[in-house]
């Protein structure tokens, strides 16, 4: 198979960094480090091995200065955005149920950190996650 590969990794960088290390040669080329809350670390590990990585609504919360940083610098090819509904809720409705609705919210942070207009970086996140997941386009 060649699935893409989705990562869930919570306060365990190390471990996973390790983890994809071991097992480089039997992974897909797709990688994505989904609902990404991690440091720079593991930012620079993604981008030097051409993995995606997702933002939540962690990058609207107040407290995300290190998230909105990645957002800012990594490479636009590179990122995505999902909700993880129905947790993880953006700032303003922090708190609430999520829903699929409110990824609007993280791609305007996303847009905000890296100074582009919204439609931009939403076509941008749009082609990215049709090919990661091979998504066949109707005309």
């Amino acid at each position: 198979l060649s699935l893409p590969v989705i990562i869930h990794q919570r306060e365990s960088r190390d471990e996973i960094i390790e983890v994809v290390e071991k097992m480089k040669g039997n992974l897909p080329e797709k990688i994505v480090f989904h609902c990404f809350g991690s440091d720079e670390k593991l930012a620079q590990y993604c981008e030097e091995n051409g993995f995606f990585i997702s933002f939540t609504g962690i990058i609207t919360f107040k407290n995300a200065s290190g998230v909105k940083k990645i957002a800012k610098n990594f490479h636009l090819e590179r990122i995505m955005a999902e909700t993880d509904s129905p947790y993880l809720s953006p700032s303003p409705l922090r708190g609430k149920r999520n829903e699929p609705a409110r990824v609007r919210y993280i791609v305007e942070e996303i847009a905000n950190q890296k100074c582009m207009p919204i439609k931009e970086i939403s076509d941008v996140i749009f082609v990215n996650s049709v090919k990661f997941f091979s998504i066949p386009l109707q005309n």
